[in-house]
Formats: C-alpha cells, sequence, structure tokens
C-alpha cells in the first residue's frame, strides 16, 4: 500500500479570518480565540476542503482509468 502524508501549517491565521470575513469580524474573533485555537481551526478547515477534493478528484480518476481501489484518507492531528 502507498501513502501520501500532508502536513499544513497557517502562519497567518488572523490574516485568514479578516480575509474571509472581513476586518471586523476578524477583530471580534481573534478577541474571542487564542491564536493558537484560531490556527488550529482554520487548518482543521483546510484539511476537510483538501480531502474532499482529493476524494472527488481521485475517485473520478481511477474510475477514468478503470481501477478499482478502496481508499482511505483520514487527518492525523499533531501533537
Amino acid at each position: 500500500m502507498a501513502d501520501i502524508s500532508v502536513k499544513i501549517e497557517v502562519l497567518n491565521p488572523l490574516e485568514v479570518i479578516k480575509h474571509k470575513k472581513g476586518r471586523f469580524m476578524g477583530s471580534l474573533v481573534s478577541l474571542w480565540m487564542d491564536e493558537h485555537d484560531l490556527k488550529t481551526k482554520i487548518e482543521e478547515e483546510i484539511c476537510k476542503e483538501v480531502i474532499s477534493q482529493l476524494r472527488e478528484k481521485l475517485n473520478q480518476r481511477l474510475n477514468e482509468e478503470g481501477i478499482i481501489a478502496h481508499l482511505h484518507i483520514e487527518v492525523k492531528e499533531s501533537l
């Protein structure tokens, strides 16, 4: 079996929130959550999206090539 590992570390969590939700919302969120928790939440959301896209595209390509395979895709949190 072959494995693929992708590690994601967000370096600018406050800027991400400001970009996605606007400057005002970013300021409010930064008051409620510390930067580490915010960073963790953003990384989790990125991982969910990566898995969703990977699963969709990989299944499509495998089917196009006539390959039958079991896919097991998971998120492992680092300590």
